[in-house]
């Protein structure tokens, strides 16, 4: 029952929660989509996330990566998720870090055709991440 409480209260949580989506990026038939969900607390991530999931836009991506950061530049909590694009929640990070954003998280989606593309696709990567929060801050 604890944990139907606890499910129940992440779903709840993440209803509630604004996804942004920038545009959608083809790259050699490798699609990069980033999307940027405001939080207010670590305990966000994860409705965070389970609302993205649930977005049609983001349905059938091959990885969805993260980053966020919440707090102030006095303390705050960041970390990353890879999701299986070895270095890709770094760069989300990084992004992050340049823009100095807080209390958001940032995700980037990428549909794989299959084929391989090194070590660029670290920088489309960063450019959906980057444009995501372009996003977020016109619309503030």
């Amino acid at each position: 029952d604890k944990i139907n409480n606890i499910n129940m209260n992440v779903t709840e949580r993440s209803m509630s929660l604004k996804t942004k989506h920038a545009s959608l990026v083809s790259i050699e038939k490798n699609h990069f989509q980033g999307h940027l969900v405001p939080i207010k607390s670590h305990e966000n991530v994860n409705p965070a996330i389970q609302a993205l999931c649930a977005d049609p836009r983001v349905a059938g991506a091959t990885h969805i990566t993260y980053a966020y950061r919440v707090g102030s530049d006095r303390y705050n909590v960041s970390n990353y998720e890879d999701d299986g694009e070895t270095g890709a929640g770094q760069e989300i990070m990084r992004v992050i870090d340049n823009k100095d954003c807080y209390n958001c998280l940032v995700a980037v989606t990428r549909w794989h055709n299959g084929r391989h593309m090194g070590a660029s696709r670290l920088q489309h990567v960063r450019e959906a991440a980057q444009q995501a929060i372009n996003n977020h801050m016109q619309v503030e």
